[in-house]
């Protein structure tokens, strides 16, 4: 959140790349610092975000794995870890997955609100771009950063501004 790390998702090789910034925000400073896969959770990730102090990290998974061994995981899940240092991607150990697939099956971007609104502390609402439904999904959660208390509040289209939305800000 200082601007000195920069992530990219590979969906082809299912990993999450951490590259370090020597001058933040600049990505002409950028230089490689580590991967990780995530293949055991799914063999197509898009899109990653983290909570507020970089101790979870959130990761739209929508391909399901190839594996025999894990036919549980399908398309449509958001999928959580727990990092035991704060913005390291190498200490992360899967927590849990919230599906989404009801709503959209195909995700391409997500973020929680960072800033309180109304009865709503920071972190207790989840937004998911759709392009299955060329929508935005709001998520409330009872427990913030926890998708463990996630439910589905509503869809707000975009379909007559955006045929084809890819990331939310």
């Amino acid at each position: 959140n200082n601007g000195t790390k920069f992530y990219a998702v590979d969906k082809f090789h299912a990993r999450i790349i951490q590259y370090a910034l020597t001058s933040a925000y600049d990505v002409t400073t950028l230089t490689y610092e580590k991967e990780v896969s995530i293949s055991a959770e799914g063999q197509s990730p898009v899109a990653m975000t983290f909570n507020n102090d970089g101790t979870k990290m959130f990761v739209i998974e929508n391909g399901g794995s190839t594996a025999e061994a894990s036919p549980q995981i399908t398309a449509g899940n958001i999928n959580e870890y727990t990092l035991s240092s704060a913005y390291d991607v190498t200490s992360r150990t899967y927590s849990q997955r919230l599906s989404v697939a009801t709503q959209d099956a195909n995700m391409l971007d997500l973020k929680f609100n960072k800033v309180a609104r109304g009865a709503v502390n920071p972190g207790e609402l989840l937004f998911v771009v759709g392009d299955d439904g060329n929508d935005i999904n709001e998520y409330l959660l009872t427990t913030a950063y926890d998708l463990s208390t996630a439910s589905f509040v509503d869809a707000h289209s975009v379909a007559a501004e955006e045929s084809d939305p890819r990331s939310l800000e």
